[in-house]
C-alpha cells in the first residue's frame, strides 16, 4: 500500500472486479461511498458478493438450521468475532457480557482471531463466556458446522467483512437468527443475515441500504469502556497557544481527496488555525509527506499540518487527545470508537452525517450525549459548524469542562440499560422468526 492510498475512485474500480476480489475491499470502498447514489452502488456489490457465496463451498451443505429449530428452550447466543484488547468491539461489547448472563442465555463465543496470552480483553470473554472456541483456521463451513452443533439460537457477527472475518459462515444458516450487531459499519448484504441491531441514529432513515431487518433501539447500540484511566486534560490547548489545533485521529484508509478538500477549507476559514494528524503512522516520512501535499494543494501551507506520533511522545490514544481544541471527523467513513474515545476526553467532535450506516457512527455517540448540534447534514454546514466554534474559544472550553460529565450520565456509560435494550431486540427477532417463518406465514427472510 503507498504511504496513503486515497479511496478516490475505488467504487469505479470495483464494480469492474469479480465477486471474490471484492471482499478485501469492502471495508476502504466506505470511504468513497458519500452520497445515496454511491449507497445504492455498493449495496449492488454486496449483493454480486453474496450470489457468488450462495453458489460457493459455504452453501454447499444447505441451511443447516430451520425456523423450527428455535424453541422456548433455546437460548445460546453465538459470538463470532476477534474480540481483543485493540478491538473496536470490545469497548462497547464487554460491559454488557454480564447483564447477558445474568438475564439467562448461555454464551458462545467463536473466536477469528488467534489467542493472545495477557490480553485483558481475551481474559474477561474466558471468564464471562460459557465456552469459548478458537475458530481462526477453519474454513467458513467448518465454522457454520461447530456453531450449529452448538446448538446456538442466535449467532451474531462481530467482524462483517473485516480482516479476521468469518462472516461467509452466516450462508449454510447455522444458527435459526442471524444478525449483524456492533462492529461492522455497513449492512453485511447476505441474504442469510436476517437483522441489523442498531440504534435510531444509526440506522440508514432511507430503504434499500440495508439488506438486513433493522432493529431500532431506544438505547445507543453498545455501553462504552475507555479501558483506561485518563483524567480530562483541564484546558483546551488554545488557551495556552493562542490559536485553535483542529485535528483527526481516523485512520490512514479513511482518508480521501474530498475529505481533505473539505478540512483545507475549514483552516482556509479559519486563518490562525491548525491541523494536527494523531496517528501513529506520524513516523512514517512518506506519509507526512503524502498528507502534507494533499493539503498543500488546497492552498494549505505545510507549517499549519501538525504530525502527532502519540506513543513516541510517551502518551496512549486517549491522552493524545487533550492536544486537540476540537476533532474533524472523517468523512464519510466516520468514527465510533474514535469519536466515543473523543468526547470521553472532553474535546468537541464536527461530523458529517450522510446517508448510510458508516456516515452515521459518529452520530449515534453526539445523540447518545445530547450532543446532537455537532452534527451536520451537509458539507457547508460542516465547515460553517467548525468554524464557528473555532472562534468562540469559551464555548471549546465549556466543551472541555461538560463533556465528560454529558457522556458519564448518558446511556452509553449505563450497561444495565443498554443491555435490556439489547435483551429486547434479541426477543424481537426471536419471536419475529418464529412468526416469518411458520408454515402458514409469508416466505422467510434470507432463507
Amino acid at each position: 500500500m503507498k504511504p496513503l492510498d486515497l479511496a478516490d475512485g475505488l467504487l469505479d474500480r470495483a464494480e469492474t472486479l469479480p465477486p471474490p476480489a471484492l471482499r478485501p475491499l469492502f471495508l476502504r470502498l466506505l470511504a468513497d461511498t458519500w452520497s445515496l447514489a454511491d449507497n445504492l452502488r455498493l449495496m449492488a456489490l454486496y449483493r454480486r458478493y453474496d450470489e457468488a457465496l450462495q453458489a460457493g463451498p459455504s452453501r454447499a451443505e444447505g441451511a443447516l438450521a430451520a425456523w423450527d429449530s428455535l424453541d422456548a428452550s433455546q437460548a445460546t447466543i453465538g459470538l463470532l468475532g476477534s474480540l481483543a484488547a485493540p478491538n473496536n468491539t470490545s469497548k462497547f461489547l464487554i460491559p454488557l457480557l454480564p447483564y447477558l448472563k445474568d438475564r439467562g442465555f448461555r454464551l458462545s463465543y467463536y473466536s477469528t482471531c488467534q489467542a493472545l496470552p495477557g490480553d485483558p480483553v481475551q481474559r474477561e470473554v474466558a471468564r464471562t463466556m460459557d465456552s469459548v472456541a478458537w475458530v481462526q483456521k477453519l474454513p467458513p463451513q467448518q465454522v457454520a458446522r461447530r456453531v450449529f452443533d452448538d446448538g446456538c439460537a442466535i449467532l451474531i457477527d462481530l467482524d462483517g467483512h473485516s480482516y479476521f472475518s468469518k462472516t461467509e459462515a452466516f450462508v449454510a444458516r447455522p444458527a435459526p437468527v442471524q444478525m449483524c450487531w456492533c462492529n461492522w459499519p455497513s449492512t453485511l448484504g447476505l441474504a442469510s443475515a436476517d437483522y441489523f441491531l442498531g440504534d435510531r441514529y444509526l440506522i440508514p432513515p432511507q430503504p434499500g441500504l440495508l439488506s438486513e431487518i433493522p432493529i431500532a433501539m431506544d438505547v445507543p447500540f453498545g455501553c462504552f469502556t475507555p479501558m483506561a484511566e485518563v483524567p480530562v486534560a483541564p484546558e483546551p490547548p488554545c488557551a495556552r497557544n493562542g490559536y485553535v489545533t483542529f485535528g483527526s485521529t481516523a485512520k490512514a484508509y479513511k482518508l480521501n481527496s474530498r475529505l481533505i478538500a473539505l478540512w483545507s477549507e475549514v483552516l482556509a476559514r479559519a486563518p490562525t488555525a491548525k491541523f494536527r494528524v494523531v496517528r501513529h503512522e506520524c513516523r512514517d516520512v512518506a506519509f507526512r509527506a503524502a498528507v502534507a501535499a494533499e493539503f498543500q494543494r488546497r492552498g494549505i501551507a505545510p507549517e499549519r499540518i501538525e504530525f502527532f506520533d502519540f506513543p513516541a511522545a510517551g502518551l496512549n490514544h486517549l491522552q493524545a487527545y487533550g492536544t486537540l481544541d476540537i476533532c474533524l471527523d472523517s468523512a464519510p467513513f466516520g468514527g465510533a470508537t474514535t469519536a466515543a474515545d473523543c468526547l470521553w476526553m472532553g474535546v468537541p467532535m464536527i461530523t458529517l452525517v450522510g446517508p448510510g450506516v458508516h456516515q452515521r457512527l459518529s452520530y449515534s455517540m453526539l445523540g447518545a450525549i445530547g450532543a446532537e448540534e455537532l452534527a451536520c447534514t451537509d458539507e457547508s454546514a460542516y465547515v460553517a459548524r467548525a468554524c464557528e466554534l473555532a472562534a468562540d474559544p469559551a464555548r471549546i472550553r465549556h466543551y472541555r469542562a461538560t463533556l465528560r460529565a454529558r457522556f458519564s450520565a448518558s446511556p452509553l456509560r449505563d450497561p444495565k440499560a443498554v443491555a435490556d435494550g439489547v435483551i429486547a431486540a434479541l426477543q424481537f427477532a426471536l419471536d419475529d422468526t418464529r412468526r416469518r417463518r411458520a408454515p402458514a406465514g409469508p416466505a422467510s427472510h434470507g432463507a
